[in-house]
């Protein structure tokens, strides 16, 4: 499994089935993006229809995100394109250019991604600031608080 994937660092292969990963961290994204314009560069590079949720966190006080996202993949083999497409590159329009560091979340799962965003929305300051982007094909309705 070593050399198949250079783009990866040791360790982050999938090893078998059970191991499979398919949530990525996307770390100094460009700050004014949110779900709908990481959705946007993840389409531009590609990924369009491979992602079932996304969630990016924000600042309170400066009402920008935090510099980071975290997208949940359709299969691994997507998240893996993910990750070859963003890491080392601009993600998003920022001013110096900020590269992206892509790699895979510690926690997996369209759930964790979920429960991220549920918690934002569960809180009233974050409320109406952060929502859930569905699938492509408009099976997974857009989460409500």
């Amino acid at each position: 499994a070593s050399g198949a994937a250079p783009w990866l660092t040791p360790g982050q292969e999938p090893k078998n089935e059970e191991e499979r990963r398919t949530t990525v961290m996307l770390q100094r994204i460009a700050y004014d993006l949110d779900e709908a314009g990481v959705g946007r560069v993840l389409d531009e590079k590609g990924l369009a229809g491979a992602y079932d949720a996304i969630h990016v966190p924000r600042s309170r006080r400066h009402h920008a995100n935090l510099a980071y996202a975290f997208v949940n993949f359709l299969t691994s083999e997507d998240a893996v394109r993910c990750i070859r497409a963003c890491a080392g590159r601009p993600f998003g329009h920022s001013t110096p250019p900020r590269y992206c560091v892509a790699e895979f979340s510690f926690r997996q799962g369209a759930d964790f991604v979920s429960r991220r965003l549920d918690n934002t929305l569960s809180n009233p300051k974050a409320r109406g600031r952060t929502r859930a982007r569905g699938s492509r094909d408009g099976s997974a309705a857009d989460r409500a608080a």
